[in-house]
């Protein structure tokens, strides 16, 4: 790590206060936040990979960042926040201090000219050691902003995707019946924003019709830059049977490595369609010399028995309820969309059993102390309306006070916050049984606190 930070531009922000922190006897409280970049020079919708570590002497005990995640000028993609961070030892002018890689985002620019990446503020908990195990100093640090000189792309390259991708184009089958469901699907990997490419399209023809395709998306935060795999997959129906040639599909994108546009075009696909067209349906046709029986029906009618018409379908004691079933089935559509849909399903409070169902279910799924943070914060953040940045001691203090929760629960709720926060920065793991226990008791604190209050 030491290694490629030296490799890359990097600024540090941070300084020392008189305290003392940690298990050992300290004057200086030496807690530092570095941020960096992989490249100054970048093209425009080249990836940017940021990096935010923290370096430090003392003992963490939690951290989180307060400043908005988004800001003006580029595509951003935040890796997820892991629910535990080791840190490493680097030495620096032969003193030995800890670190920690805490958030990472991969930046797309968005314009050419200057780029500029504004401080992000973070709130840091530091353990202090005259104190009860449960209590830290909180202190607030910031990245230095940084600045990315971003190149306009050539004027033949406008609009197009900007990165290193690769293509796979595969059909379902080699050949078909005619009136079965076929598909294309394509497959685009790279490294530049998956999320704003579009898909070439095959061209019209008499001999097949395209429908609009699937599309699905993922990401993959790999060590150096996000990965992303965008999957297409395209209908197509037949209009003839034979052997039916689908055209190569150009996909073009601009390498900013080789500084040049690349095409890379799949092979065409011979496909065999058998089978006869099914027509569509329609009822029997009648023809008019059916139709003229000349007497022939009125002979019959009398020469025929004719059944009993005593009891007509009309005088049936099912008729009645079967003919109203349609309004009645019309009638509860509409009380189900008027009173279900837009008042009961809205409801506050069944939004909020459902909202403490959905949190009790994923506390039961935990197997690492560590995610019990963003537990809290997620459903303390969804009960509240807060953006998860926004979330901290004090912001958590003011909103279970507001809703009427009492001290001793607003107590607990932030103690277990804190601990939960240690446990993603400590090595020691939680034993299972304690770990169990908490669950129990953090269940029910999440129902006393739930049942306070109705925002």
């Amino acid at each position: 790590m030491a290694l490629l930070m030296a490799l890359t531009p990097a600024a540090v922000a941070g300084g020392p206060l008189n305290d003392q922190t940690g298990g050992q006897a300290q004057t200086t409280l030496d807690v530092q936040l570095e941020a960096s970049v992989s490249k100054n020079t970048v093209y425009q919708g080249e990836q940017l990979l940021m990096r935010i570590r923290l370096i430090t002497r003392n003992t963490i005990e939690s951290i989180s960042m307060i400043s908005s995640p988004t800001f003006p000028g580029c595509w951003q993609e935040w890796y997820p926040a892991p629910a535990s961070i080791s840190g490493t030892v680097e030495y620096r002018r032969g003193v030995a201090y800890r670190v920690y890689d805490i958030r990472r985002a991969a930046l797309f620019a968005s314009q050419p000219g200057p780029l500029a990446i504004p401080p992000l503020e973070f709130e840091i908990g530091i353990l202090d050691a005259d104190a009860l195990a449960l209590n830290a100093s909180t202190i607030t640090r910031q990245t230095p902003p940084l600045a990315i000189r971003v190149l306009p792309l050539p004027e033949e390259a406008a609009r197009l995707p900007v990165g290193e991708f690769a293509v796979e184009l595969k059909a379902s089958a080699g050949h078909t019946d005619i009136n079965l469901a076929f598909s294309v699907t394509m497959i685009i990997r790279g490294n530049g924003n998956i999320k704003a490419i579009e898909t070439p399209r095959f061209p019209d023809s008499r001999l097949y019709r395209v429908f609009p395709e699937k599309l699905t998306r993922e990401m993959v935060y790999n060590e150096n830059g996000l990965q992303g795999i965008l999957r297409a997959e395209i209908p197509v129906s037949f209009s003839s049977p034979g052997i039916v040639s689908l055209p190569s599909l150009p996909f073009r994108y601009f390498d900013p490595t080789a500084k040049q546009i690349r095409i890379l075009a799949s092979d065409p696909m011979m496909i065999r369609v058998t089978g006869i067209k099914a027509e569509p349906e329609s009822g029997p046709t009648v023809f008019q010399d059916r139709l003229e029986r000349q007497g022939e029906d009125i002979d019959f009618i009398r020469q025929g028995d004719l059944d009993d018409q005593n009891s007509p379908i009309l005088r049936q004691r099912w008729y009645l309820p079967l003919l109203l079933l349609p309004f009645a089935l019309n009638l509860l559509w509409v009380a189900k969309t008027l009173v279900w849909n837009r008042m009961l399903a809205k409801h506050p409070s069944r939004q909020r059993r459902l909202r403490l169902a959905k949190t009790l279910r994923r506390l039961s799924r935990i197997r690492h102390y560590g995610e019990l943070a963003s537990l809290l914060e997620d459903y303390l953040g969804e009960k509240a309306g807060l953006d998860p940045a926004e979330i901290n001691e004090q912001r958590i203090h003011q909103a279970l006070e507001q809703w009427g929760v009492s001290e001793s629960d607003t107590k607990q709720f932030l103690q277990f916050r804190t601990r939960a926060e240690r446990a993603r920065f400590s090595p020691q793991k939680t034993m299972p049984a304690e770990l169990d226990n908490d669950r129990q008791r953090i269940a029910q604190l999440l129902k006393r606190v739930d049942a306070r209050g109705n925002p």
